[in-house]
């Protein structure tokens, strides 16, 4: 690329919230001289296979301030949005403070970029699974866990929303149960990683990096996830599906174009974000969501 300097955002947490930071994109790009800015992160693969014409150089953290970074870089721009007024306000989104700080106007019905991946491991990989399970629906009841420097054989680490977060496994498995029971040609793909649970009866785990899943969800018939990046990817690639939200709550992280299912149906300001019951939704009622997700998804 041309030998001219831009500004380089830096951008923590996990991939989930990284997809979530290029919604904003486009518009930090006109804000730039030369119409496109960089990246610095640690999940540079959440940023590879978007659109290529609003990025310059990504950077992962091993290279931060080295001489290619100073090559490209005009300033380090590094904000932070739970570092801001986002705690205080219980009905701000979490895109709200971001496009805030850095100097944007925050629109609640823009989605991620498009994921396309261009990885033909990945891409074969892929089709394969398509191939094998042609009418499935991808769920993910666990997150949290970075999968940077992940092992199958560390035990599972989740931070302190584990119980409010996460839809527990007891809850999980009867709901897989269910929808295998009244939908047995519907495959059920578990995005997980291996030692967050043992698995769920009447699921599959298939092999796949990350990145591969957002990839997958084209071919999802929907969606059934908890705020992490299943969520994410599905609304990056504009797949209709069902949210699952406790602790984490879908008015500060969710997305327009899912149905969101929380038991707490108060005021923001009376929010708890320790009660594990706001999590623990009744599966006929995400059964007669996914009823008619399904039933739309055939006219599609």
């Amino acid at each position: 690329m041309e030998n001219k300097k831009v500004p380089t955002y830096i951008i923590d947490g996990g991939i989930g919230k990284h997809t979530m930071f290029t919604s904003i994109i486009p518009e930090l790009a006109k804000k730039s001289p030369l119409g496109r800015i960089n990246i610095c992160s640690a999940y540079t693969n959440a940023f590879e296979y978007i659109d290529t014409k609003y990025i310059g150089v990504l950077f992962g953290l091993d290279v931060m301030f080295g001489p290619e970074f100073k090559q490209y870089t005009s300033e380090v721009i590094h904000y932070e949005p739970y570092r801001s007024n986002f705690g205080l306000d219980g009905d701000g989104h979490l895109m709200k403070y971001w496009c805030k700080g850095l100097g944007v106007d925050y629109d609640p019905n823009t989605l991620p970029l498009e994921i396309n991946v261009t990885n033909s491991e990945i891409l074969e990989k892929v089709q394969d699974i398509v191939t094998e399970h042609p009418n499935f629906i991808l769920v993910q009841f666990t997150g949290g866990q970075s999968a940077i420097g992940f092992t199958p054989e560390m035990q599972y680490q989740n931070n302190m929303m584990q119980f409010q977060r996460n839809y527990q496994y007891m809850f999980a498995n009867l709901l897989v149960s269910k929808i295998k029971k009244v939908y047995p040609d519907l495959t059920i793909i578990d995005y997980s990683l291996p030692n967050e649970h043992p698995g769920y009866t009447d699921a599959i785990r298939v092999d796949l990096p990350t990145i591969g899943y957002a990839e997958l969800v084209k071919y999802a018939k929907t969606v059934i996830g908890i705020d992490s990046s299943l969520l994410h990817f599905a609304a990056a690639q504009r797949k209709p599906g069902i949210g699952l939200w406790g602790g984490c709550p879908s008015w500060q992280f969710g997305w327009n174009i899912h149905k969101n299912l929380t038991n707490f149906n108060g005021d923001p300001k009376d929010f708890n974000p320790m009660d594990p019951y706001y999590i623990s939704i009744d599966s006929e009622i995400i059964m007669s969501e996914l009823k008619g997700l399904l039933n739309a998804s055939k006219t599609r």
